[in-house]
């Protein structure tokens, strides 16, 4: 059960970044173009290392609320570092291409302070990784979290935009290791936790939404039945 609220709140947060853009140019400092990726004015967090661009601005406030929180409770930083490409050079050669996105990772670590969790992401070079300190490796379940939480979402055939994929992806992904860290380091719950809900509107709101989405999702595939059938 845990696990289905867990795939409908990332439909539900998929939803809410595609309705919510408008709202961003009025409410956040941030202008849209005609290709509907909002341009980020004034929005900062020290936990995005690179790839504000590529972040939906709801998404990085939520990411650097929780960031501060889970610093402050156990001193673990979890970062972010997005581009379209680490490659200097594009290649077909696959042993090239891994060398050369380890090395712009082994870069990147270099300026971030211990302990660490990153989240390495290169939109075109189709990589996704995530690095740690050598402390916390029996802390964090990174294949789970890659390939539960992040993967997924990134892969979907689906009418989202890739904007929006690697908005959701990384969200669910900081905060699957912001939960598994507090939790596991000091036996806590983030009060900015994605799952958190920490008012009664929230959970209404949270359980209104997977509601519409299971009515989507029911109704979609009654869609297909009756397709096939006609």
């Amino acid at each position: 059960m845990k696990v289905l609220f867990k795939k409908l709140g990332v439909l539900f947060a998929l939803l809410l970044i595609n309705s919510s853009f408008l709202l961003a140019s009025e409410n956040t400092n941030v202008s849209t173009s005609s290709s509907s990726v909002p341009k980020v004015i004034n929005i900062n967090s020290r936990f995005i290392l690179a790839g504000k661009e590529l972040i939906d601005p709801r998404t990085i406030q939520k990411i650097d609320e929780m960031g501060k929180e889970l610093f402050e409770k156990t001193g673990v930083n979890v970062y972010i570092y997005a581009k379209k490409s680490y490659l200097s050079a594009k290649t077909k050669d696959k042993k090239e291409k891994f060398l050369q996105i380890k090395e712009h990772e082994k870069r990147i670590l270099e300026n971030v302070k211990q302990p660490y969790v990153l989240i390495s992401m290169a939109i075109d070079d189709m990589h996704v990784n995530i690095l740690n300190s050598k402390d916390l490796n029996s802390v964090i379940s990174r294949d789970k979290i890659l390939d539960r939480d992040i993967i997924p979402i990134l892969a979907s055939q689906d009418k989202n935009s890739l904007y929006t994929k690697v908005s959701v992806a990384l969200l669910n992904g900081y905060g699957e290791i912001a939960d598994e860290v507090a939790m596991k380091l000091k036996g806590i719950t983030l009060k900015s936790s994605i799952e958190s809900g920490a008012s009664t509107f929230k959970i209404f709101w949270r359980y209104f939404m997977y509601t519409l989405v299971l009515l989507g999702l029911f109704a979609y595939i009654y869609s297909i039945r009756k397709g096939r059938k006609n």
